[in-house]
């Protein structure tokens, strides 16, 4: 699983109340998400097209939680897709019904060449989550940008 958490503390926007604070913190973590969303791969030629859609609209929604907002991807291809696993090793230790070999290593069946493009996740939500906070200490709105 894949984990993504958003979290605004109250010493960074003491003018805030914690409501606001929690709403701010929502926002931002709703925008990094569809940023992430964006940038899940899909396989350039999957045998079936439903796996490569399935990986990509697997991110849970935003959901709050002790320590801001937070949400994930809880299959386990969206972390490995682009580099399969050498035989014997996780997540996929043998070709079965929904994987392949290739090349020396075993893919998902739904990039059966693996994938050229790397999500890159955490540059995504860090490259976001920093415009959107240049946004709001400006003091600008980041509604649909």
């Amino acid at each position: 699983m894949i984990e993504f958490n958003v979290d605004i503390s109250q010493d960074k926007f003491p003018e805030l109340t914690p409501g606001q604070i929690s709403k701010l913190t929502r926002s931002v973590a709703a925008r990094v998400r569809q940023a992430i969303i964006d940038a899940t791969p899909e396989g350039d030629r999957p045998l079936d097209p439903r796996q490569s859609k399935r990986t990509k609209y697997s991110w849970t929604g935003v959901k709050k939680d002790e320590g801001g907002y937070s949400f994930s991807n809880p299959l386990i291809q969206a972390k490995f897709l682009e580099k399969g696993s050498p035989i014997g090793e996780r997540p996929w230790p043998t070709p079965r019904a929904r994987t392949v070999y290739n090349k020396g290593r075993v893919y998902s069946s739904q990039a059966p060449e693996g994938i050229t493009k790397k999500a890159g996740f955490e540059e995504v939500a860090d490259k976001v989550a920093s415009e959107l906070f240049k946004l709001i200490i400006e003091g600008k709105s980041i509604a649909k940008r």
